[in-house]
Formats: structure tokens, C-alpha cells, sequence
């Protein structure tokens, strides 16, 4: 009898969205690769759920405009990494796990990255 395999684990929130910003302000590529693969795999971390989160210091003003610039920063390194992989469902987490990637499903913390346009989520979706 074939035995099952052990589930990865998900963590349920990584602020890596921030972190990545943070370092491709300063003019760094791959943070995600660089900077938080070894641990997640230490980890056995197999998908995670990332949030972006607009600082204080943004709001209200200028929160939309700096949870975009998160999330096309976050996005750009997902896009250069081997690793990571963004899903959006259990199959395609499933598929990234078999696959030996992290699947990440973006998320959102607060509501300050939409204003007061409930279609806004629109944007982070497409």
C-alpha cells in the first residue's frame, strides 16, 4: 500500500509583499529568492498567503497609489523568480507544490490599497 506524503506547510501570513518593496526600492532583484527561499524551505513552507499592507505613513492619501506600487513590485519579483509561484486556487497550489515551487496567493491587509472603490480589487486580481 502506497503510503501518503506529508502536506507542505502554508503559512497563512507572510509580509514578504513589504519586505520585497523595501529592497527593490534600494535596487535589488530576486528578494524573494535571495533573501527568504532558504528559510521557507528550512521551514517546509510549500505555499503562503502574502498581504499587501499600505504603512501609515502612506495614509489616506497616498495609499492607493503605494498599494499598487507593492503589488507591481511584489509581482515583478515573483516574475523573476524559479521558486515562487503566484496561484489562485487549491489546484494550482497543488500543482506548484508538486512542481517543488511555493505557491503564493497575494492577499490584502486593510482596505486602504482600494480607497472607496470596492472595484479597485478589479486591478490586484487581473
Amino acid at each position: 500500500m502506497p503510503q501518503a506524503r506529508d502536506p507542505g506547510i502554508f503559512d497563512l501570513h507572510a509580509d514578504l509583499p513589504a519586505d520585497v518593496i523595501k529592497y527593490r526600492d534600494q535596487g535589488e532583484r530576486s528578494v524573494l529568492e535571495r533573501r527568504h527561499l532558504a528559510k521557507l524551505r528550512k521551514g517546509g513552507v510549500t505555499g503562503l498567503m502574502a498581504p499587501i499592507w499600505v504603512e501609515g505613513r502612506f495614509k489616506p492619501k497616498k495609499a492607493v497609489a503605494r498599494g499598487r506600487a507593492i503589488a507591481d513590485a511584489f509581482l515583478a519579483d515573483l516574475s523573476e523568480s524559479t521558486s515562487f509561484v503566484l496561484v489562485t486556487n487549491v489546484r494550482e497550489l497543488k500543482g506548484a507544490e508538486r512542481r517543488g515551487k511555493i505557491g503564493v496567493v497575494l492577499g490584502c491587509e486593510g482596505g486602504e490599497l482600494i480607497g472607496n472603490d470596492i472595484g479597485a480589487l478589479r486591478e490586484y486580481r487581473d
